[in-house]
C-alpha cells in the first residue's frame, strides 16, 4: 500500500474513534455522491505532496491533509448554524491534538507511518441556494514523512576494479592525433 493512502486511512479510522459527533461517519478520500441523508459527516483527504529531500533511500515527504466537515441544516434548536459546524472542527481539532508525533524508532527509521503534524488553517463556507442549508468547513494540515524507495541500489561489495580495467576494450580508436 502507498504510504500516502495508509496515513489517510490512519487519520480516518482516529476520526471516527475520537469524533463522536458525527457518528463514525468519516469517508476517506474521495466518495461518490452521497444517497443517504446523514449529516454531520467529516471526509479526510490527501492532496498534495511535495518532496522536500531526497536521498539514495529514502524521500522526505509534506503532505496536505484535508478534513472536511459538512452540515445540512440548523438541527439543534436555536444555536447559530455556524456554531453548529465550529463545535465539530472544534471535536476534530481536539482528537487530532492528541497525536503523538515524536515517535519511539530508531536512527534512520524510514518505516515510521509519518514524523510530525501541524495544523496549516482552516476555513468555512455554506450554501442556501438551494432549500437546504449546507455548512461546510476544511482543517488542513501538513504531515511530514519518509517514504523508503520500493528499489534498493545494488552494492558492489566485492568488484573487482583492477581486472574491470585490464579488460577494457577500446573498439573505437578515434581520430588520429596531427604532429
Amino acid at each position: 500500500m502507498y504510504k500516502k493512502t495508509a496515513i489517510r486511512q490512519y487519520f480516518t479510522e482516529l476520526l471516527k474513534a475520537g469524533v463522536l459527533s458525527v457518528s463514525s461517519r468519516v469517508y476517506s478520500g474521495r466518495i461518490n455522491p452521497k444517497n443517504d441523508e446523514s449529516y454531520p459527516y467529516l471526509t479526510v483527504f490527501t492532496k498534495d505532496e511535495d518532496i522536500v529531500d531526497l536521498f539514495t533511500s529514502h524521500t522526505s515527504r509534506e503532505l496536505s491533509l484535508h478534513i472536511g466537515i459538512v452540515v445540512k441544516n440548523n438541527d439543534i434548536g436555536n444555536l447559530d448554524f455556524y456554531e453548529v459546524v465550529e463545535s465539530i472542527m472544534y471535536d476534530v481539532e481536539s482528537v487530532m491534538g492528541k497525536v503523538i508525533t515524536v515517535q519511539a524508532k530508531e536512527p534512520n527509521d524510514n518505516f515510521a507511518l509519518f514524523e510530525d503534524i501541524v495544523m496549516v488553517g482552516s476555513t468555512t463556507d455554506h450554501d442556501n441556494s438551494s432549500s437546504s442549508d449546507i455548512g461546510s468547513a476544511m482543517i488542513t494540515y501538513k504531515i511530514s514523512y519518509d517514504y523508503e524507495l520500493p528499489i534498493l541500489p545494488l552494492v558492489l561489495e566485492d568488484f573487482d576494479w583492477e581486472g574491470s580495467i585490464e579488460h577494457i576494450q577500446i573498439i573505437n580508436e578515434g581520430i588520429p592525433i596531427n604532429d
